[in-house]
């Protein structure tokens, strides 16, 4: 009788170890097991994915590296990034991260350099379901990552920043082509430190004939046009 108590109470513990509890808030992303199946000790039951963050990564050349902010400790946060998905949201709806680090090493392929954006909350447990979308692993998305504060330059449409970093501008009505020092590019402006004042007069036709000095009209006379760029 006692040998089979004890054999009782060894089942008994034996079934209280068997309850499976993550060590964090987690999403199953795979099960192989259900309830009936034998298991030994070193099976694999399913893949979890933590659900307090999820990380993009984002690759980006290097030489931007030097416009972004990243944490030197966990409590810090990097420069704020704004992910969206066009292809799976709503437009309008996207997802504020922050940049966590740098990998370290170059994407083979592109060899552009990898960061890592940190994004909390990823499945919108913590807030209203219906009005924060819900990130989802393996899916591409689109970022745009707050640089950096520049000061002391001129933005200029990139359209109008012309070959050899020469901008073309309007001087008492004739044809001035400036070289311009070009201290950043984005997705839509180039920043001019120098070679460019803040209230010149850009020319934004594409001009057939190209020479110092030509003569031009203002778009009420003529075609070609002119932009007041402000710094």
């Amino acid at each position: 009788i006692r040998a089979a108590q004890a054999l009782v109470n060894q089942a008994e513990l034996d079934l209280a170890r068997t309850t499976i509890r993550a060590p964090f808030d987690a999403h199953i992303l795979t099960q192989n097991v259900s309830v009936g199946s034998q298991v030994s000790v070193g099976d694999q039951l399913g893949r979890l994915v933590g659900t307090d963050y999820y990380w993009v990564t984002l690759t980006v050349p290097v030489s931007k590296l030097q416009w972004l902010e990243f944490p030197s400790s966990t409590r810090e946060k990097g420069s704020t990034v704004t992910v969206r998905n066009t292809t799976a949201w709503q437009e309008g709806k996207y997802r504020i991260g922050y940049l966590d680090k740098e990998v370290g090493a170059l994407d083979d392929q592109t060899r552009l350099a990898r960061i890592l954006v940190k994004v909390p909350d990823p499945l919108a447990h913590q807030n209203d379901s219906t009005q924060t979308p819900k990130l989802m692993i393996g899916s591409f998305v689109e970022a745009k990552i707050q640089g950096k504060e520049v000061q002391d330059v001129v933005r200029l449409k990139r359209d109008y920043l012309r070959n050899n970093q020469t901008v073309w501008v309007m001087n008492n009505n004739k044809l001035s082509i400036k070289e311009v020092d070009v201290l950043l590019t984005d997705a839509e402006y180039a920043y001019i430190t120098e070679g460019l004042e803040g209230d010149a007069q850009v020319v934004t036709t594409n001009l057939s004939t190209v020479s110092e000095g030509i003569d031009l009209r203002t778009k009420e006379n003529d075609s070609t046009e002119f932009e007041t760029i402000k710094p």
